[in-house]
């Protein structure tokens, strides 16, 4: 067994806006999750990515609001499957 650090957001004032955040809006809805819809995990961070940049690119909807996949999955290296 091993322990993993992810620490992907180490600004502190990022922190603080997050922890004085409505909690609910933070909690993940389990139909959500099964619809792809708002409210799924990450709805928050995903919001901030929606419509155009400054330059006027932006992250296709569909891919914007995917299902997350397992590290692995991303990849495309099914090592879960050949552990099991």
């Amino acid at each position: 067994h091993g322990l993993e650090a992810r620490v992907p957001f180490l600004d502190t004032e990022f922190t603080k806006l997050v922890m004085e955040m409505d909690p609910s809006r933070k909690m993940v809805c389990p139909d959500a999750v099964r619809n792809n819809a708002r409210g799924r995990e990450k709805t928050v961070l995903r919001e901030l990515f929606e419509g155009p940049n400054a330059n006027g690119d932006s992250i296709p909807t569909p891919v914007l609001w995917r299902a997350k996949a397992m590290q692995c999955e991303g990849v495309g290296e099914d090592w879960v499957s050949i552990l099991q």
